[in-house]
């Protein structure tokens, strides 16, 4: 009885570190943008106006080492504006001024110095499902009116996907997972996803005084489904049956 025992904790021991290795395999998020590089836009005074503009990085917290963005102007005669980094906080901020609409495209293309022209190879195929990744993660850190927020990726200029998630304001640090499988296709076929060659984040100001913070946009991995958190469990309990049945294993 205590052999089949003993047997039983090590195969949950073995099963529990298993499943604990995969997870912390695949727990390495693909940043999209961490938005600690500073970037600033303003749309000129007059209603319709528009802005754009790039910046560069040297580390990883822009994927393709550059990020492109443009401000628009729909309606009102005040600004829209979208500011990165302000004062160090790391976070994405966009806003507009009372009576005004807007709009802001941010794309990720590669390093092609240019802000408005969408280079949809750009990237070079990256691998958005590397761990085991199949979403995108969004972590919205303030929004105080309801804005469109559509995401657009790109495998070439004839395959590709976009999704629109609707934010309906009065967050407050919330994380929104976006799996890959709600985006639908827009071109002539879908976006690959181990193939991506550019990805946009478009956002549709259509409510005054919108007041948007993001503070990361990532690749990530579901929340383990119940039953795995079982058989983490389980394995460490096995574990420590484990250790326990050879403390009580007499010395030979």
């Amino acid at each position: 009885m205590r052999a089949k025992m003993f047997r039983a904790t090590q195969i949950c021991g073995i099963l529990g570190c298993l499943l604990m290795l995969m997870a912390a395999g695949s727990a390495h998020a693909l940043f999209i943008d961490s938005f600690d590089t500073s970037q600033s836009l303003y749309d000129p005074p007059g209603s319709g106006q528009s802005n754009s503009g790039y910046v560069d990085t040297g580390g990883s917290d822009i994927l393709g080492g550059q990020r492109d963005a443009q401000v628009k102007k729909l309606s009102g005669t005040t600004q829209v504006k979208l500011i990165v980094d302000a004062g160090g906080d790391s976070l994405l901020g966009y806003s507009q001024n009372s009576g005004v609409t807007g709009t802001s495209l941010l794309q990720w293309d590669g390093k092609d110095d240019d802000p408005v022209n969408l280079n949809p190879t750009g990237l070079g195929g990256v691998n958005f499902t590397q761990g085991g990744h199949d979403s995108i993660l969004l972590r919205v850190v303030s929004d105080d009116w309801p804005v469109d927020l559509t995401f657009t990726a790109y495998t070439n200029a004839n395959s590709w996907s976009k999704v629109t998630i609707s934010l309906g304001g009065l967050i407050s640090n919330q994380n929104i997972v976006i799996p890959y499988s709600s985006f639908v296709q827009g071109g002539a076929g879908p976006a690959n996803f181990t193939n991506i060659g550019a990805f946009t984040l478009f956002i549709n100001g259509y409510n005054q005084d919108t007041d948007l913070r993001v503070d990361f946009i990532e690749t990530t991995t579901p929340i383990p489904e119940p039953s795995t958190l079982i058989l983490l469990g389980l394995g460490g309990l096995g574990m420590f049956g484990y250790i326990w049945t050879r403390r009580k294993k007499p010395v030979v």
